[in-house]
């Protein structure tokens, strides 16, 4: 990088701009000043190549470049444009990290922010934050990357910031877009998400693919494939992955009166309803769908694919049910497709499989605590479990139905502990092994870090091979869940019949 030229301060001066010291602004060649108008330009800047062009929205590209708005102590990737925005800035002290309280929002600083952010680094820093070893070690690893300043936030390549309002110690990764009225404090975008239509955010995560709009989130954790669309959302102090939120959803963290301490984790592939509201702490199995409002702080993580329905004061709970629909089927589907990361920049690991050692586990563990239940009170027509009520026959369907999932599989179930982190599955041991490298120094670079987790999620991503006779059986099911779905009268038969090829 360079300083400016005396011939570009004089361009950018008569295009409106001005600096505190034009001395503490670096350009990365080709710069063309006249792609920079009405910027003021406070602290340090570094900014990068704006030759090129950016898409801002679908088939219509603007010039890269800087138009309409404050910076201070920013840096700018090549190719991006940040225009019509209030202002971009780091407050960070000198001598301290920029470090935000993730899913307790009343609690200490558990993520450090740096452009190196991936989602599984994220996540193990909120898992084991308890560590202080781990901890120290990891924002070590951090802080001896070339370049760290925490006195700087930073925008990526290729991202495009048009009509936001304040992102204030804010790091924006690359491919990404903030839209109009966006205010952001202490959050981090990256890897091709979006943030648009006034979207309101605090000490929030938003990785790989996410999707918010109009809404606000506090404290949240949006692993890969995160979509909220919808006015009246609020995500806070909550983990999701893969997950859709209906309109209106939200989520209560002041559980009681010592205020908002409590935090839950909706595991992968999750969705909340319309109307949808969850009141913390709760956890919620892989695959499933949140209906009104639960007040009884469920945990069905043994209950994958299952239907959580608030029924006055209690909730219902219908095991594996999720696993038989149309739902199912097209969101496994799209979310490969949907990876907007360009091939050679995906920094975050994301494992795709619906069917996989993690929700086996839980199937195998949902079918014991099932049988269970059965067993123990055979003659019974309802049944409680951890927070909820399950009718006799939803569970012994759901018996069934997790049945046919371990013979989908074809294998045993595995009996040693898997973990999702950050939307990559691995064995736990695994998981554990790392932080121990890490604790011992044995893993000393952020880039060997991310090796080692590479390595792993290779070894580990193969896709279950589905036993044939099962797998006839279980398109089965979601084809008549399709069929029901045309009987209600608003899907067109060409549909169907399409969607029932992909059965075939």
């Amino acid at each position: 990088m360079r300083t400016l030229t005396s011939q570009e301060i004089e361009i950018l001066s008569a295009n409106g701009c001005f600096a505190d010291d034009w001395q503490q602004i670096q350009v990365t060649d080709p710069f063309d000043a006249r792609r920079v108008r009405g910027v003021n330009f406070c602290g340090r800047i570094e900014l990068g190549s704006n030759a090129g062009q950016i898409e801002v929205v679908d088939g219509f590209k603007r010039p890269c470049g800087l138009r309409n708005v404050t910076l201070s102590n920013v840096r700018i990737g090549n190719d991006s444009l940040v225009e019509d925005t209030t202002l971009v800035a780091c407050t960070v002290a000198d001598g301290e990290d920029l470090v935000i309280p993730v899913l307790n929002e009343a609690g200490d600083g558990n993520v450090l922010l740096s452009p190196q952010l991936t989602s599984q680094l994220a996540a193990m820093q909120i898992r084991y934050a308890s560590d202080e070893t781990f901890t120290e070690r990891l924002r070590d690893l951090f802080r001896q990357v070339e370049g760290y300043d925490a006195r700087m936030v930073s925008i990526g390549h290729n991202t495009c910031i048009s009509g936001a309002g304040k992102l204030v110690n804010t790091h924006v990764g690359n491919y990404c877009h903030i839209g109009e009225n966006v205010i952001l404090e202490g959050c981090y975008v990256t890897e091709s998400s979006t943030v648009t239509n006034g979207f309101m955010a605090e000490h929030s995560l938003f990785f790989a693919n996410t999707f918010v709009a109009n809404g606000e989130a506090c404290a949240a954790f949006c692993g890969p494939f995160s979509a909220s669309h919808h006015k009246g959302s609020l995500l806070i102090g909550v983990e999701v992955s893969f997950y859709n939120a209906g309109s209106a959803t939200n989520f209560s963290n002041h559980a009681y009166k010592m205020g908002p301490l409590h935090y839950g984790t909706l595991q992968r592939g999750s969705k909340t309803a319309s109307g949808g509201h969850l009141l913390l702490p709760a956890q919620v199995g892989p695959f499933s769908m949140c209906m009104g409002k639960i007040q009884t702080h469920p945990d069905t993580r043994r209950m994958p694919f299952s239907y959580i329905i608030a029924s006055g004061d209690e909730a219902m709970l219908i095991p594996a049910r999720a696993m038989l629909t149309v739902g199912l089927f097209r969101d496994v589907e799209k979310w490969p497709k949907r990876d907007k990361r360009p091939l050679d920049d995906r920094p975050s690991l994301i494992s795709h499989q619906w069917l996989s050692p993690y929700t086996l586990q839980a199937i195998r563990q949902g079918k014991e605590d099932l049988e269970a239940l059965l067993n123990g009170h055979p003659d019974t027509e309802t049944y409680r479990y951890h927070g909820c009520r399950i009718r006799r026959h939803s569970l012994m369907t759901g018996i069934k139905i997790y049945d046919l999932a371990l013979r989908l599989a074809g294998n045993p179930a595995p009996t040693e502990p898997w973990s999702d982190l950050g939307g990559m599955l691995l064995p736990l041991a695994d998981e554990k092994a790392l932080v121990e490298a890490v604790k011992s120094g044995k893993i000393g670079t952020l880039a060997a870090l991310n090796d080692a987790l590479r390595d792993i999620f290779v070894r580990n991503d193969a896709p279950v091979e589905f036993d044939a006779e099962a797998k006839k059986e279980w398109y089965s099911f979601v084809a008549l869940d399709a069929r029901k779905e045309f009987e209600l009268g608003d899907v067109d038969e060409d549909v169907l019949e399409q969607f029932l090829k992909k059965l075939q």
